[in-house]
Protein backbone atom coordinates (compact mmCIF):
# COMPACT_ATOMS: atom_id res chain seq x y z
CA UNK A 1 0.00 0.00 0.00
CA UNK A 2 0.97 3.64 -0.27
CA UNK A 3 2.33 5.92 2.40
CA UNK A 4 0.25 5.47 5.57
CA UNK A 5 1.01 8.61 7.57
CA UNK A 6 0.12 11.38 5.12
CA UNK A 7 0.38 15.13 5.56
CA UNK A 8 -2.08 17.24 7.59
CA UNK A 9 -3.26 20.40 5.80
CA UNK A 10 -6.29 22.73 5.70
CA UNK A 11 -8.36 22.80 2.53
CA UNK A 12 -11.12 25.06 1.31
CA UNK A 13 -14.19 23.20 0.08
CA UNK A 14 -13.60 24.25 -3.53
CA UNK A 15 -10.26 22.39 -3.46
CA UNK A 16 -12.03 19.07 -2.75
CA UNK A 17 -13.63 16.97 -5.46
CA UNK A 18 -16.15 14.67 -3.81
CA UNK A 19 -17.09 12.46 -6.78
CA UNK A 20 -19.40 9.43 -6.65
CA UNK A 21 -19.81 7.97 -3.18
CA UNK A 22 -20.74 4.55 -1.88
CA UNK A 23 -23.20 6.03 0.61
CA UNK A 24 -25.32 9.18 0.47
CA UNK A 25 -24.91 11.83 3.15
CA UNK A 26 -27.38 11.40 5.99
CA UNK A 27 -28.32 15.05 6.56
CA UNK A 28 -30.42 14.14 9.62
CA UNK A 29 -27.23 12.77 11.22
CA UNK A 30 -25.19 15.80 10.03
CA UNK A 31 -27.70 18.34 11.37
CA UNK A 32 -28.75 16.50 14.53
CA UNK A 33 -25.51 14.92 15.72
CA UNK A 34 -22.33 15.78 13.87
CA UNK A 35 -22.63 19.56 13.35
CA UNK A 36 -23.75 20.20 16.96
CA UNK A 37 -20.88 18.06 18.22
CA UNK A 38 -18.37 19.93 16.04
CA UNK A 39 -19.81 23.28 17.20
CA UNK A 40 -20.05 22.52 20.92
CA UNK A 41 -17.07 20.32 21.57
CA UNK A 42 -13.54 20.61 20.26
CA UNK A 43 -14.34 21.26 16.62
CA UNK A 44 -13.25 18.70 14.09
CA UNK A 45 -11.86 15.71 15.98
CA UNK A 46 -10.85 13.70 12.90
CA UNK A 47 -9.52 15.13 9.65
CA UNK A 48 -11.10 14.11 6.37
CA UNK A 49 -8.96 11.97 4.08
CA UNK A 50 -8.01 13.07 0.57
CA UNK A 51 -5.56 12.23 -2.18
CA UNK A 52 -3.95 14.57 -4.69
CA UNK A 53 -6.03 15.06 -7.82
CA UNK A 54 -4.11 13.31 -10.62
CA UNK A 55 -4.94 15.97 -13.23
CA UNK A 56 -5.42 19.28 -11.40
CA UNK A 57 -2.67 20.84 -9.30
CA UNK A 58 -3.90 22.17 -5.95
CA UNK A 59 -7.07 20.05 -5.96
CA UNK A 60 -7.79 16.87 -4.05
CA UNK A 61 -10.14 13.90 -4.36
CA UNK A 62 -12.11 12.96 -1.26
CA UNK A 63 -11.41 9.48 0.07
CA UNK A 64 -13.65 9.74 3.15
CA UNK A 65 -15.20 12.40 5.37
CA UNK A 66 -18.15 13.77 3.38
CA UNK A 67 -20.36 13.94 6.50
CA UNK A 68 -17.70 16.09 8.22
CA UNK A 69 -17.53 18.34 5.14
CA UNK A 70 -21.30 18.84 5.19
CA UNK A 71 -21.26 19.57 8.93
CA UNK A 72 -18.45 22.11 8.49
CA UNK A 73 -20.35 23.82 5.65
CA UNK A 74 -23.50 23.91 7.78
CA UNK A 75 -21.49 25.61 10.54
CA UNK A 76 -20.20 28.23 8.09
CA UNK A 77 -16.59 27.09 8.18
CA UNK A 78 -14.41 28.20 5.28
CA UNK A 79 -12.02 25.25 5.38
CA UNK A 80 -11.46 21.85 6.94
CA UNK A 81 -8.53 19.76 8.17
CA UNK A 82 -7.49 16.99 5.81
CA UNK A 83 -4.86 14.30 5.65
CA UNK A 84 -3.34 13.94 2.19
CA UNK A 85 -2.16 10.46 1.25
CA UNK A 86 -1.01 9.17 -2.13
CA UNK A 87 -3.32 6.32 -3.09
CA UNK A 88 -4.39 4.46 -6.20
CA UNK A 89 -8.08 4.35 -7.12
CA UNK A 90 -8.41 0.88 -5.57
CA UNK A 91 -6.56 1.83 -2.40
CA UNK A 92 -8.77 4.91 -2.00
CA UNK A 93 -11.95 2.88 -2.53
CA UNK A 94 -10.81 0.27 0.00
CA UNK A 95 -10.16 3.02 2.55
CA UNK A 96 -13.59 4.57 1.91
CA UNK A 97 -15.28 1.21 2.45
CA UNK A 98 -13.31 0.47 5.62
CA UNK A 99 -14.12 3.92 7.02
CA UNK A 100 -17.83 3.39 6.38
CA UNK A 101 -17.76 -0.06 7.97
CA UNK A 102 -15.96 1.23 11.07
CA UNK A 103 -17.58 4.65 11.65
CA UNK A 104 -21.32 4.09 11.32
CA UNK A 105 -23.54 1.05 11.16
CA UNK A 106 -25.40 0.92 7.89
CA UNK A 107 -28.26 -1.36 7.01
CA UNK A 108 -27.56 -5.06 6.58
CA UNK A 109 -27.77 -4.56 2.82
CA UNK A 110 -25.27 -1.64 2.88
CA UNK A 111 -22.83 -3.66 5.01
CA UNK A 112 -23.14 -6.68 2.69
CA UNK A 113 -22.57 -4.43 -0.35
CA UNK A 114 -19.52 -2.79 1.31
CA UNK A 115 -18.07 -6.18 2.25
CA UNK A 116 -18.59 -7.66 -1.23
CA UNK A 117 -16.87 -4.70 -2.91
CA UNK A 118 -14.12 -4.71 -0.27
CA UNK A 119 -13.41 -8.39 -0.98
CA UNK A 120 -13.26 -7.80 -4.75
CA UNK A 121 -10.88 -4.84 -4.41
CA UNK A 122 -8.70 -6.62 -1.85
CA UNK A 123 -8.38 -9.67 -4.10
CA UNK A 124 -7.49 -7.39 -7.01
CA UNK A 125 -4.76 -5.69 -4.96
CA UNK A 126 -3.59 -8.98 -3.41
CA UNK A 127 -4.44 -11.78 -5.90
CA UNK A 128 -2.55 -14.33 -3.84
CA UNK A 129 -5.36 -14.16 -1.25
CA UNK A 130 -8.08 -15.38 -3.65
CA UNK A 131 -9.65 -18.72 -2.84
CA UNK A 132 -7.89 -21.33 -4.93
CA UNK A 133 -4.84 -19.13 -5.61
CA UNK A 134 -1.41 -20.71 -5.29
CA UNK A 135 0.11 -20.16 -1.90
CA UNK A 136 -0.63 -21.30 1.59
CA UNK A 137 -1.13 -25.06 1.47
CA UNK A 138 -1.26 -24.95 -2.33
CA UNK A 139 -1.66 -28.46 -3.65
CA UNK A 140 -1.03 -30.16 -0.32
CA UNK A 141 -3.63 -32.54 1.03
CA UNK A 142 -4.86 -32.76 4.60
CA UNK A 143 -4.62 -35.78 6.88
CA UNK A 144 -7.63 -37.46 5.28
CA UNK A 145 -5.99 -37.27 1.85
CA UNK A 146 -8.37 -34.60 0.55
Amino acid sequence: MSEASGKLIRLTFDQIEIGPRKRRVDMEYVEGVLAPSMAEKQGQLSPIDVRPHPEVEGRYKLVFGEHRIEAAKLLGWLDIEAIVRDRTDNEARLSEIDENLIRRNGTALERADFLAERKAIYEHLYPETKKGAQGGRGGQTNESGK
